[in-house]
């Protein structure tokens, strides 16, 4: 998979030659060559450019449009990592006066999953900081195998999870394995990174073994603590990599943290129930009110609603650019055309001089293919740096669209310059075909 997003900046890399606290990385391969549930390539709406009237309009100036509705297709690829079937979550905040260490959260949460568990056709529980398809919180990358990032240090996306999540929620790792029970105790710091994360920041080479420093930014409130007092750095060892999912707008750099080691107060309860049959609503109330009958629960929505209420807005724009550039790329090449034949018809006069002059016909075409080639040229060169100025405009408003979009410039500039080719040989091809005294007749 390419990574459509420019990198902040590549830091120097060294290889970690020998496994730390016993994961090996000598068997691994480099995440390279790993492979990508999402690497395939997704199907997409046709490209297009702005009209071509008359000769001297670019043929380019729309292209940026059906640039951002292909590159919203993006959205599906990412989202297949995402287990969103029969799946449900909801929201628990608990207080701080009730459950005041981590300790006291750990073991409610162990509580509760092994009360869902008991319920039948619930196959699995687990919980998040943040849920798929929601936002998550961030903090401070600082250092990358001890050297230092860039000052102030880039936000990389981090969500706390439980072991069992990446069984529940995402489909499987690319590389390494998962979190264990002992992960974010101390002596056993460790993250899991996404393949994003792994590009952006640790360069070529295999990331297991490396190890980063991370800092939740000062005086921040976020639901990953109910305190703003100001956290230390943890340094943390790179134990697995993730394949890539959207938590609210693009799949961007990001880096999972052990349970244990934070145990924040609020969460995202995850629970998957049987195939065909998602885990009732009423269930996953009733085991929570079964250990805390005060603590309340946010809304219950399935991980389909997330996911499809995330599509919703850019689902929406991508549907209308994709409207705009299909029709464009229709009255482009309905224009151009008429454009064109309207162009050559007014000179049949002149091709039946030149026919009766001596002319062959192939040399009469040939002419006209050349004032079309003129034409077309014209438009592109005025066209391509107009769709990329557009295209700048755009990529930050859409998943991953690039001001320079290859395939959508290739494929629109063909498809123009194929009409216009077409537009300017049809009607010489017939002018020829008439005999010269008829034709100098035609008004």
């Amino acid at each position: 998979m390419r990574a459509a997003e420019r990198p902040a900046s590549r830091l120097p890399t060294t290889r970690i030659g020998a496994a730390t606290r016993g994961h090996s990385t000598a068997r691994r391969p480099p995440l390279r060559s790993a492979p990508s549930a999402w690497g395939a390539t997704v199907p997409h709406p046709s490209s297009s450019k702005d009209c071509m009237c008359r000769p001297t309009r670019s043929p380019c100036s729309a292209s940026s449009p059906c640039s951002a509705a292909r590159q919203f297709f993006n959205f599906y690829a990412v989202d297949l990592n995402v287990q969103t079937s029969d799946a449900v979550t909801t929201f628990i905040r608990l207080p701080p006066q009730t459950y005041a260490t981590r300790d006291q959260r750990i073991a409610f949460h162990e509580q509760l999953k092994a009360r869902l568990l008991s319920v039948p056709g619930i196959t699995a529980s687990t919980v998040a900081s943040a849920a798929p398809f929601s936002p998550a919180g961030r903090r401070q990358l600082t250092s990358v195998d001890g050297q230092p990032t860039t000052d102030p240090p880039p936000e990389v996306m981090t969500v706390v999870v439980e072991p069992s999540y990446f069984q529940t929620v995402v489909r499987g790792l690319i590389l390494g394995e998962p979190f264990s029970e002992l992960h974010g105790t101390p002596g056993h710091e460790a993250a899991i990174v996404n393949q994003r994360f792994a590009e952006v920041y640790l360069g070529a080479g295999s990331p297991i073994g490396r190890h980063v420093e991370l800092r939740l930014p000062t005086a921040q409130r976020t639901y990953l603590r109910e305190s703003d007092a100001p956290v230390p750095p943890v340094s943390v060892e790179i134990i697995g990599v993730a394949p890539e999912i959207r938590q609210v707008r693009d799949a961007v750099p990001m880096v999972y943290l052990p349970f244990r080691a934070d145990a924040p107060a609020a969460v995202a309860l995850i629970v998957r129930g049987s195939s065909g049959s998602g885990p009732g609503v009423a269930a996953v109330r009733n085991a929570v009110n079964a250990i805390d009958p005060d603590l309340a629960l946010g809304a219950v929505r399935t991980l389909d609603e997330l996911r499809d209420r995330s599509r919703a807005g850019p689902a929406e724009m991508a549907s209308q650019f994709a409207t705009i550039g299909v029709l464009a790329l229709v009255f482009s090449g309905v224009g151009l055309y008429s454009a064109m034949a309207y162009a050559v018809k007014r000179r049949t006069q002149e091709i039946a001089v030149r026919m009766a002059l001596g002319a062959q016909a192939t040399q009469v075409r040939w002419l006209f293919l050349k004032t079309g080639a003129w034409i077309i040229s014209a438009g592109v060169i005025l066209g391509v740096p107009a769709a990329l100025v557009v295209g700048r405009l755009l990529q930050n408003t859409f998943v991953r669209t690039e001001a320079r979009d290859p395939v959508t410039l290739s494929v629109t500039v063909a498809l123009l310059t194929i009409v216009a080719l077409v537009a300017s040989i049809v009607p010489a091809r017939r002018a020829t075909r008439l005999e010269p005294t008829a034709a100098l007749r035609i008004e």
